[in-house]
């Protein structure tokens, strides 16, 4: 059973020491919450990004594990990532996966603040995103205060989230592997800053290996 202090150490590679080490300032566990149907579908994107450069969101992502190393395509995975604001200022992100919250509380002067953290995979001649195979997406409004969470410099947040494996057989056959042969995963975190005006994805500065199975 899982609990809010667990920090899965699931695979071989992951760093040793590292549930000792870490330890967040913040938990947002989302598999012990009601399912709002709000798990993103990787196949989605970010979607309705303007034109223009870009917000640098000053936070490192870390992928701290998963809860199993082999999986079927559209079977249930949970995974666990650690966000650390490295800037100078506090940083404000949503803290719900309550779509609710922001229908009932977001107003124009109190915009809906809107994130996705995700698992991903990259090519494996480009070393780009190639394809986003599970994943979240998070609400909140000042409005509701409940909904965001203030990091101040430094403090770290880590995310339990459940997903979905999405993947198909082309992008499976041109993914990067590891050394072992299996999928290498990373986490991702995107923010709308703004309505329609999503931030750079910032990606893990690790990577895991998975295997996942199309039948």
């Amino acid at each position: 059973m899982l609990t809010k202090n667990t920090i899965f150490i699931a695979l071989a590679f992951a760093v040793v020491g590292l549930a000792q080490s870490v330890r967040p300032d913040y938990v947002l566990d989302l598999t012990a919450l009601p399912r709002f149907g709000t798990e993103m579908d990787p196949t989605s994107g970010s979607g309705g990004a303007l034109s223009g450069t870009k917000v640098v969101l000053p936070v490192t992502l870390r992928l701290v594990g998963v809860d199993r190393t082999t999986y079927k395509r559209d079977e249930e995975v949970v995974f666990e990532v650690i966000l650390t604001n490295a800037g100078q200022q506090d940083f404000i992100m949503p803290w719900s996966n309550d779509l609710g919250i922001v229908e009932r509380g977001a107003t124009p002067d109190h915009p809906a603040v809107t994130a996705h953290v995700s698992l991903v995979a990259f090519d494996a001649d480009t070393d780009q995103h190639s394809v986003s195979m599970a994943g979240v997406t998070l609400f909140g409004t000042s409005n509701e205060p409940s909904s965001l969470k203030t990091l101040a410099p430094g403090q770290t947040a880590l995310i339990r989230a459940p997903g979905r494996i999405v993947i198909d057989s082309a992008s499976i056959s041109r993914v990067t592997r590891t050394s072992a042969g299996l999928i290498a995963i990373r986490s991702s975190f995107t923010m709308a800053t703004r309505p329609f005006r999503w931030a750079e994805t910032v990606y893990s500065e690790n990577q895991l290996g998975v295997n996942i199975s199309l039948r």
